[in-house]
């Protein structure tokens, strides 16, 4: 049996099957578009690699479409068929990528888990398993990964970058941003070319209003960039969010235009950025022009599709901005039915996700009342449809919004105040602290 770059037995007889396979994990942590290309040179070496289908499997899983599951069922049912003659490690993925494709999010995290106390060099249990935590927003399991491990690896290792960012990173979300920031910084030294640790410290930023500081971590263009899969669209999405609160309007819709809105058949990732982006600006107002019609279509190709519990409201979101209130409420409608087909049920999540989804939907219907009084119960619970804290605070602006068009002197004034200390330096805190009720009117949607 062969051994890969990090001492791990992969059962195959084939030198460049194991070579393949190392290149495939490295470039899935670096967001690298050809990490699939390398998963079938894999399969072309040794068609009987076990890990090598399962890594096809996460491939497809990762892509966030109910579209690519079927490949990813026969991606696991192919390991599975070889499962007698695997190591304890290779059946641990088996068993996360078979629970993965039903939907069984906790059950693929606890097979990465198990995988990763036991085999600490195992880069893509660890990945998958910090990535699962982060989308059922789990900031202690964000963290729990890569802390439990460093301490069996060394900086000379490959992908010790990776994991180091992997670190900072649950380490900001978790609030401990001072820890997050030295880790980070580390990560981006060991490995300059990861975008997950350069998305570490980009969070540390934005959360503590570094926002010129942000401006000069993230370049406006970056060649290096050219092989990278959507995640860099994400990364220019916070250099976006950092030009926002310094007033540079201009620079942000040339940053959407050019990175950020989607293709006809987008990423659930690049619906997300869009739809938050241009909602941040038009809460500022902000002429966002005829961006909202040309974002609902490729929108309107995902309806039908679950792409992820965070994807929905923006989804509903998009079409609700453009105008489309009733494409929108057919969202609405039926997105507890997708999430129950998505996988096992959760009650809590499924409540959290409907209000979310009917008060974003109420606020663009010109219900602000509306809109506090169904996110009033679950403001508390927003984790649960996962993302980060950065990405959440689309939320709590729209909430923000609808308190002082609809309780300006009470609950409006309660939230406007929690976010001056919160964000002291927060652009919307300072326009609206400054202008008064007549522009926060400006800023209500159209009715």
């Amino acid at each position: 049996m062969l051994t890969d770059l990090w001492n791990q037995p992969v059962t195959t007889d084939s030198r460049d099957a194991v070579a393949a396979l190392e290149k495939a994990v490295l470039a899935t942590l670096e967001y690298r578009a050809n990490a699939n290309g390398h998963v079938k040179d894999a399969l072309e070496a040794d068609p009987e690699c076990a890990l090598a289908h399962c890594l096809k499997g996460y491939q497809y899983m990762l892509l966030g479409t109910a579209g690519t599951q079927a490949k990813a069922r026969q991606a696991a049912a192919d390991a599975q068929a070889r499962f007698d003659r695997l190591t304890t490690r290779e059946r641990g993925h088996v068993a996360a990528l078979s629970a993965w494709c039903e939907g069984d999010l906790s059950g693929a995290a606890e097979a990465w888990e198990q995988t990763v106390v036991a085999h600490p060099h195992d880069l893509m249990a660890l990945r998958l398993h910090h990535l699962n935590a982060f989308w059922r927003g789990r900031d202690d399991q964000l963290t729990d990964g890569p802390a439990q491990v460093l301490q069996d690896w060394s900086a000379d290792q490959p992908g010790y970058g990776s994991l180091l960012g992997m670190l900072a990173f649950g380490l900001e979300e978790s609030g401990e941003r001072r820890r997050a920031e030295d880790y980070a910084h580390e990560a981006v030294r060991t490995a300059p070319d990861d975008l997950w640790a350069l998305h570490a410290l980009a969070h540390v930023l934005e959360m503590d209003e570094r926002f010129e500081e942000g401006c000069g971590l993230i370049p406006l263009e970056q060649p290096a960039w050219d092989d990278r899969n959507p995640f860099k669209n994400h990364v220019w999405w916070h250099r976006a969010l950092y030009a926002v609160e310094l007033g540079r309007d201009a620079e942000v819709l040339d940053l959407y235009d050019r990175h950020l809105a989607p293709q006809p058949q987008p990423f659930y990732l690049d619906v997300q950025n869009a739809a938050s982006l241009l909602a941040r600006l038009q809460i500022l107002g902000a002429d966002v022009g005829d961006r909202w019609p040309a974002l609902a279509e490729p929108v309107r190709a995902l309806a039908d599709d679950f792409n992820l519990p965070f994807t929905e409201p923006h989804k509903v979101l998009a079409l609700a901005a453009a105008g489309d209130l009733a494409g929108a409420e057919a969202l609405c409608d039926s997105v507890l039915k997708r999430l129950k087909r998505s996988g096992p049920s959760d009650p809590a999540l499924a409540r959290v996700l409907d209000a979310t989804c009917r008060a974003v939907l109420a606020y663009y219907g010109g219900h602000p009342a509306e809109t506090l009084d169904l996110m009033h119960p679950v403001r508390g619970e927003l984790w649960r449809l996962g993302g980060s804290w950065a990405q959440r605070d689309l939320f709590e602006q729209l909430t923000l919004q609808a308190a002082l068009q609809s309780a300006p002197q009470t609950a409006g004034r309660a939230l406007l105040g929690r976010r001056g200390v919160l964000r002291p330096n927060s652009r919307l805190v300072h326009a609206t602290t400054q202008h008064g009720q007549g522009a926060r009117d400006d800023h209500a949607p159209a009715h």
